[in-house]
């Protein structure tokens, strides 16, 4: 049940203007695909907006790394940029001017959702192709910075 005064976002106000893909690596190593150990994610968030535009900015990045033998070997980085506008970006700002964390927890949702589903087509015959990505919670993202 929502608080009393607390701003609701309209989503059929927010649309997804551009996805813009900053690093695709994969250390697509053939001796990778059968070694048995411990994938590692690291992942970081960076949310950004431009009221002047009605902007919202997702900065995404996931650094892929798998454990063996008490070394880490990177095996995939993916870093990307969402753009997203939300028609009035002021209407959904409190008194003081900031605008309510919900916007910022839908669009890390959708962003990570949407990485998730390009890593896994990228990596598909590569040693990464049975990475997939764990499930993450949009206030996990927020925190900027999750591991594995």
């Amino acid at each position: 049940m929502p608080k009393k005064n607390q701003i609701k976002i309209d989503i059929s106000r927010l649309d997804i203007v551009e996805i813009l893909p900053k690093t695709q690596i994969i250390n697509n190593f053939p001796e990778l695909n059968n070694i048995d150990a411990k994938i590692k994610y690291n992942i970081q968030l960076n949310p950004l907006y431009n009221f002047d535009s009605n902007i919202i900015k997702i900065e995404l990045g996931v650094l892929i790394e798998w454990e063996d033998k008490g070394q880490d070997l990177r095996i995939g980085e993916f870093a990307y940029d969402f753009i997203y506008e939300y028609d009035k970006l002021s209407d959904i700002t409190d008194p003081n001017g900031n605008i309510t964390p919900e916007i910022f927890l839908t669009c890390s949702n959708i962003s990570y959702s949407t990485l998730r589903g390009i890593i896994h087509a990228k990596s598909a015959t590569t040693c990464l192709e049975k990475a997939l990505l764990p499930i993450v919670t949009g206030s996990e993202l927020m925190q900027g910075l999750y591991n594995t």
